[in-house]
């Protein structure tokens, strides 16, 4: 039987859908700002695209703080660079929930492009 994310994909990845243990070695390939649907209305998110995965990531603050700590604050410098992601329980609200998290390599991986070669 099919699972509700096979019978309603969506565009961006979700936690437990579709990270499950993690991913590791991805490369980011793009980051694009699109208008979204919010609660309060529609608003500009920006999202990350990666070399193996067909979803993007819509970036949140504490990811965004994770590639700048890593790679510096121009988004420019984060394309090409790898990353994996997990996921992780974190509170929102009065819930805790799991979310997607970015994760640098501890050793350093060489800049390489999403065809895998490097710079």
């Amino acid at each position: 039987m099919a699972t509700m994310n096979e019978m309603f994909p969506g565009r961006f990845l979700k936690a437990e859908e579709d990270i499950g243990e993690g991913i590791d070695e991805l490369i980011i390939t793009n980051l694009e700002s699109q208008e979204m649907q919010t609660k309060n209305g529609k608003a500009d998110k920006w999202v990350l695209f990666f070399d193996k995965l067909e979803k993007g990531l819509v970036l949140n603050k504490t990811n965004a703080m994770t590639l700048a700590k890593a790679f510096g604050p121009d988004s420019d410098l984060w394309t090409g660079r790898t990353v994996s992601l997990v996921v992780r329980d974190v509170q929102f609200g009065t819930d805790i929930v799991p979310a997607i998290r970015i994760v640098i390599p501890k050793a350093p991986v060489k800049l390489r492009t999403a065809s895998g070669e490097g710079k």
